[in-house]
């Protein structure tokens, strides 16, 4: 993706100016970086432009930890916006271990993490990660419950139900997926059906599709000077012209259990999908109509969480949420490994010329996005338990969160005392083995998909 980034009107929607680029997420993502308004960062595709950040920490030190807050449980992934972090957790304010309890948009001040406000919505176990912009948050409970809410108090504008208002179908797991802050207008949501929701009243703009839902969320693209966004549901695969309000083009894509949790990765007429429980990858090719396989691989098995794309390659997690799988580089048009090193997989982003890897047992990994070689830049525990949520970048800061709530704010360009968020008091993590990942197996029923869905 690394698209140019300058903006033009067209047709009533903001688009970028490169073939295939992906739409700005709004006024909230103007500018030089510093925010990380919705699931997949500002354009939607896991990268940020930050590029003066610094690793500055060693082996045994770790990142320096800013503060920690505890926000409830779940897999909501961080929308940074304006000086505070938002997320979906369930329970009250916890201890780090994961609460039952109604679901509840969280805010946390990125300065001290003290918690500004917490607002119920929905039930059941968060996965989809709020949007925000222009003073309104928008998110989505596992439940299907679709909330606006002021930024500044959390004071419920509208409310409505994927399910009992828009005839979602739901899977195994219900929803996970993240708002797409599409235009100045609208958000849009990947339900299976992709719906366009006006945000000042929530009322449906317009719907398409009627597949059952998956756990990804929609990405927006140009070609031909037109404007789409994909869905990745349960059945696969498809193009939604978002003008016109009308899918175009479908793939069938058969995943165990209907897990498709991957954002697309799109550049130019070429769209590349993953999933795991050995699925593997693929890559099409859009015509404006049709679409077009070009290879079915197994690279790239992402469970959950999906690669990146930098100049022609992907990077992402090939394993089951948890497992002892790999960090793999992926020549996007060929699909050719470039190079792979074992990774406890859980979540990952980009920002500049570096990966920034959250894996699964609570290390945090920074390693150049080079295809030549794998380069590790630093590695440290920074949390405990569950991690398959990926983290945020913003402002040279990195926020991460683990499944049982607890959020961490880090310097990296500052040294710290190596201690992870969650441990006990005075009790380091584990120290990091070297020893060769194993690939574990996938479990014969998945866990909840942490994503958006990612996200």
């Amino acid at each position: 993706m690394m698209l140019p980034t300058r903006k033009v009107l067209l047709c009533g929607f903001i688009v970028v100016l490169a073939l295939g680029g992906p739409l700005p997420a709004g006024e909230a993502s103007a500018g030089s970086g510093r925010n990380w308004p919705q699931y997949g960062g500002p354009k939607r595709n896991g990268v940020s432009d930050e590029t003066g950040w610094k690793v500055g920490w060693s082996a045994g030190a770790g990142p320096k930890v800013l503060w920690t807050a505890e926000v409830g449980g779940g897999f909501s992934s961080l929308a940074v916006v304006g000086g505070r972090v938002y997320t979906l957790g369930t329970g009250g304010e916890g201890t780090g271990r994961r609460k039952a309890g109604p679901s509840a948009v969280v805010c946390v001040n990125a300065a001290d993490g003290q918690i500004v406000w917490r607002k119920p919505l929905g039930g059941g176990d968060p996965a989809g990660t709020p949007a925000v912009d222009g003073g309104s948050v928008f998110a989505v409970a596992r439940d299907g419950t679709v909330g606006c809410l002021d930024a500044a108090d959390g004071n419920i504008r509208w409310q409505t139900s994927l399910k009992g208002d828009h005839g979602v179908q739901f899977g195994g797991w219900q929803i996970a997926c993240s708002p797409l802050l599409f235009d100045a207008k609208t958000i849009v949501l990947d339900a299976g059906k992709v719906i366009a929701l006006d945000r000042q009243t929530g009322k449906a703009v317009w719907s398409a599709g009627g597949s059952k839902a998956g756990y990804s969320s929609a990405v927006p693209f140009q070609l031909g000077g037109k404007t789409y966004v994909t869905t990745f549901n349960g059945a696969g695969l498809g193009v939604v012209d978002a003008v016109a309000g009308k899918e175009v083009a479908s793939a069938g894509w058969k995943t165990g259990f209907d897990v498709n949790a991957a954002l697309p990765m799109i550049d130019g007429e070429h769209i590349f999908i993953c999933s795991g429980y050995g699925r593997g990858a693929s890559l099409y090719r859009f015509d404006g109509s049709q679409l077009a396989q070009i290879y079915d691989r197994k690279v790239l098995r992402s469970h959950c969480n999906g690669p990146v794309l930098i100049g022609g390659h992907l990077y992402g997690l090939d394993g089951q949420g948890g497992s002892n799988g790999s960090l793999q580089c992926v020549e996007m048009k060929s699909g050719q490994v470039k190079w792979s090193a074992p990774m406890k997989c859980g979540a990952m982003i980009a920002a500049g010329d570096k990966l920034i890897v959250q894996a699964a047992d609570g290390e945090l990994v920074i390693a150049e996005a080079s295809p030549a070689a794998y380069k590790e830049l630093a590695r440290a525990r920074v949390l405990t338990g569950q991690c398959w949520t990926a983290p945020a970048i913003a402002d040279g800061r990195i926020y991460c969160r683990s499944h049982a709530g607890t959020l961490v704010c880090l310097d990296p360009a500052q040294a710290g005392d190596g201690k992870p968020a969650g441990a006990a008091p005075g009790k380091a993590g584990p120290a990091r083995s070297d020893r060769p990942a194993k690939r574990a197996k996938a479990p014969a029923r998945p866990p909840l998909p942490p994503m958006g869905g990612l996200e």
